[in-house]
């Protein structure tokens, strides 16, 4: 009875271990066409664009600003004496919108390359904004001045190849170069 009930478990145990080959192989089999599935939609996206974010927009404002501060002192034979301390700081002011309205469509695309498919997301979008200078900007601090720089408008993408009919700009109504 106990050489019946070895030789079963020794049986068990040989058809356990013929069965582990062919689910190794699926498993290979699998995580290859995986890879190769991936490949292939990281190829299709390098050929458009990859996935866009939006930043902005902003106005970027260069300033120089100069101060003066004047120090007296007045030693112990009781004479005065001023000293003049001018200081030079440059830096950028970001304005950004009080109010921004972004408007637009996207439209899906599939791509096929052999069995393969992926989904590229195309859009078109209109960005309205109104920008307010805030009043701790609009007035000039006692014993400073400040110069200001050619103001620029930015917006930032992640993928520039995303943009395919150009950039069209109005400020107030009139068209930007």
């Amino acid at each position: 009875f106990f050489r019946v009930r070895d030789f079963l478990i020794t049986d068990i145990m040989i058809l356990g271990l013929l069965v582990q080959v062919p689910l190794t192989m699926i498993d290979g089999l699998t995580a290859e066409r995986k890879a190769a599935r991936n490949s292939v939609v990281a190829d299709i996206a390098r050929s458009a664009a990859e996935a866009q974010r939006l930043a902005g927009p902003a106005i970027l404002v260069p300033y120089t600003r100069r101060s003066t501060q004047v120090t007296t002192n007045t030693d112990d034979a009781g004479r005065t004496r001023s000293v003049r301390n001018e200081r030079i700081s440059k830096g950028w002011i970001a304005l950004l919108p009080e109010t921004l309205a972004i408007d637009g469509a996207i439209h899906l695309q599939t791509k096929q390359r052999g069995i393969y498919s992926a989904r590229l997301y195309t859009g078109q979008l209109e960005l309205r904004g109104r920008f307010v200078i805030p009043p701790e900007h609009r007035i000039h601090r006692s014993g400073s001045e400040y110069e200001w720089g050619s103001a620029v408008l930015v917006v930032g993408i992640t993928d520039p190849r995303g943009v395919r009919d150009g950039v069209r700009l109005e400020w107030d109504g009139a068209p930007l170069q």
